[in-house]
């Protein structure tokens, strides 16, 4: 008698431990994406789609040292099927800054790009930096960046479909 009352009670226990962990195993989490392994983020921010959402970022990997310099050889945006690019990284380990130019081509009317700091996959606000480029080039954007942290970039184009490069 005492035998079945104890494996009931283990019976019971298990069950309970396999229906939590199988509860929060299974719930998906929104948010942005880890920056991912390499160092990507040294050469450039290559549009990887879909990456309209900050949820989508394209993952960069983590700054080998020093000021990140964002590259962008040319990538395509604007208009109702691309409005956003939108990327994450990880700084080196000493603080340092952001640094980047950005252009863009017709039909693009404007172009907005902001940084923000991420903690456990969720993007800080306010954002530590947004500018605005209203003629088609704009120069000497920058932001400070502390070490070992996680940050997302993002660029919205107004108007319509064209190209950037920064």
């Amino acid at each position: 008698m005492r035998y079945n009352r104890c494996m009931n009670r283990l019976a019971s226990v298990t069950a309970l431990v396999v229906m939590v962990g199988c509860s929060s195993g299974s719930s998906s989490t929104s948010g942005i994406p880890g920056p991912g392994s390499g160092s990507q983020v040294n050469t450039a921010f290559d549009d990887v789609e879909p990456n309209n959402t900050p949820e989508q970022a394209t993952p960069l990997g983590t700054a080998s040292s020093g000021n990140v310099i964002i590259w962008v050889g040319s990538n395509d945006i604007g208009g109702s099927g691309n409005p956003a690019d939108y990327f994450v990284f990880e700084s080196g380990a000493v603080p340092a800054k952001l640094e980047f130019n950005m252009c863009y081509t017709p039909a693009i009317k404007a172009m907005t790009a902001s940084l923000w700091k991420v903690v456990d996959g969720t993007q800080q606000t306010p954002p530590i930096a947004t500018w605005t480029i209203s003629n088609t080039c704009a120069d000497s954007f920058t932001a400070p960046l502390e070490g070992s942290s996680v940050y997302l970039f993002g660029v919205l184009a107004t108007g319509g479909a064209g190209t950037y490069t920064a």
